[in-house]
C-alpha cells in the first residue's frame, strides 16, 4: 500500500516537478515570515499548516498556468482566423477579378442574359433547334450547358386532295383525304454551370454586380 502511495506521489511530483518544487518552497517560507504564535499555525499544527499552505500555492499555479495555456490557444486561433480571412479575402478577389473581366468582354446582351440566369435561380432557357450560336455567344461558350428535348403537339389533320380516274373515259374524281402530321418540334434548354452560376450569385449577393460595371 504504501508502496503504491508512494509511486503515486512520485509520478505527480515528475509530472507537476516546478509547481510542486514552489509550493514546497512557498511553505518553508511561510514559516519564516509568520510569527512562531500565528493563530493557524497553532490551531492545526505544523505540518498540516505547510500541506495547506504547499496546496493552496500549487492550485493557484495550476490555475495560472490553465489560463496562460487557454489565453495563448485563444490568441493562436485567432491569429490562424486572421490569416486564413486574409489569404480568402485575397483569393476570393483575385476570382472575383477575373469572372468580371470575363464578363466586360461579353456583349451587352449576354449580360443580360447573365442576370436574367442570376435573378431566375439559373432557371433554364430554351431556344429552338434552329438556333445556332457562333463567336463569343455565352450560349457558344463552356460557361453553359445545354440539352435537347421535344416538344410534344397534337397532331394536326391535313387535307390531301388525290385525283383518281373515273369509269368514264376521259373524266376524274376529286377525292379529299384527311391526312395525319406528326408536328413534333425539338428545342433546346440553356442553364448555367453550377459553378458559374454560383459564383455570380456570390458576386450579385455581396457586390451587387458581375462585372466592374454593373
Amino acid at each position: 500500500m504504501w508502496e503504491a502511495i508512494g509511486q503515486a506521489i512520485k509520478t505527480f511530483v515528475e509530472k507537476h516537478l516546478i509547481p510542486t518544487v514552489i509550493s514546497v518552497v512557498v511553505a518553508i517560507a511561510s514559516f519564516l515570515i509568520l510569527p512562531a504564535d500565528f493563530w493557524m499555525i497553532e490551531r492545526i499544527g505544523k505540518v498540516p499548516f505547510a500541506l495547506l499552505v504547499a496546496g493552496i500555492v500549487f492550485l493557484i499555479i495550476q490555475l495560472l498556468i490553465f489560463l496562460f495555456r487557454k489565453i495563448h490557444g485563444w490568441l493562436s486561433n485567432k491569429s490562424a482566423a486572421e490569416y486564413r480571412f486574409r489569404n480568402d479575402v485575397k483569393l476570393e478577389k483575385e476570382v472575383l477579378e477575373k469572372i468580371w473581366s470575363e464578363v466586360d468582354a461579353l456583349s451587352p446582351d449576354d449580360r443580360k442574359v447573365l442576370k436574367g440566369f442570376v435573378a431566375s435561380n439559373n432557371a433554364p432557357i430554351e431556344k429552338s433547334s434552329g438556333s445556332r450560336y457562333f463567336g463569343n455567344s455565352l450560349f457558344n461558350s463552356n460557361w453553359v450547358v445545354s440539352t435537347e428535348e421535344y416538344v410534344e403537339e397534337e397532331k394536326t389533320a391535313v387535307p390531301v386532295h388525290l385525283d383518281l380516274p373515273k369509269k368514264q373515259k376521259g373524266q376524274v374524281m376529286t377525292v379529299n383525304i384527311m391526312d395525319m402530321y406528326d408536328t413534333r418540334t425539338i428545342i433546346v434548354k440553356y442553364k448555367l454551370r453550377d459553378d458559374i452560376y454560383n459564383l455570380l450569385k456570390y458576386s450579385m449577393e455581396n457586390y451587387g454586380k458581375i462585372s466592374h460595371f454593373e
